[in-house]
């Protein structure tokens, strides 16, 4: 795992990562279709995730206080207490 980590790194600083292919899997559903879903590489995943890290650090601080939208630590449970707060 390390060595395929620093491999990813030195290929990401280097401008060379490539994202792999994501694999397509086909789950049934009740009714008898079969509805699609992508699973990224294991390193894809841990890239994005550390990317999402970096982009959230430089601009968390930018938004509203009154946006909950994809953001840590809210969301559509966070807006309705909010607003219900505000609304009495």
């Amino acid at each position: 795992m390390e060595t395929n980590l620093s491999k990813a790194v030195e290929q990401l600083k280097s401008k060379r990562y490539r994202a792999k292919l994501v694999r397509r899997v086909y789950i049934d559903k009740g009714n008898g279709k079969k509805r699609p879903l992508g699973i990224p590489a294991v390193s894809d995943k841990i890239i994005q995730r550390a990317a999402a890290k970096i982009l959230e650090a430089i601009y968390e601080q930018e938004f509203s206080d009154h946006t909950y939208g994809y953001r840590p630590h809210t969301g559509a449970q966070k807006a309705v207490i909010d607003l219900t707060h505000e609304l009495n």
